[in-house]
């Protein structure tokens, strides 16, 4: 065995935490430690604002229930439907034209 091949099979093994990075850099490339914080931290957030509101409304309206807007396409298809011209209702006249039972 030569020294270089000695060296190489001494060389000290990586950490978990280093592990751990090689692992999500594998499986995720463009996602890093710092942009995983980043979102779970914002997620947190989001879930403490929601439980804060849900408190709130069990504490005054005796209900925890709280409607929450709605994001991304799912709004963008509901003012779809809103903004759409609605077709106006049929008149009572042209009803009675259309013949039935008479009161």
């Amino acid at each position: 065995m030569s020294k270089e091949e000695f060296k190489e099979i001494m060389r000290p093994s990586m950490g978990p935490v280093e592990a751990v990075r090689e692992g999500f850099k594998a499986i995720l490339p463009g996602l890093s430690l710092d942009k995983m914080a980043a979102e779970i931290g914002a997620e947190l957030r989001q879930m403490g604002v929601h439980g804060a509101h849900e408190a709130s409304a069990a504490l005054f309206n005796g209900s925890g229930f709280v409607m929450y807007p709605r994001a991304g396409r799912e709004q963008e298809a509901l003012n779809k439907i809103l903004e759409a011209p609605s077709i106006a209702p049929p008149t009572p006249a042209i009803e009675l034209e259309k013949g039935g039972r008479e009161m």
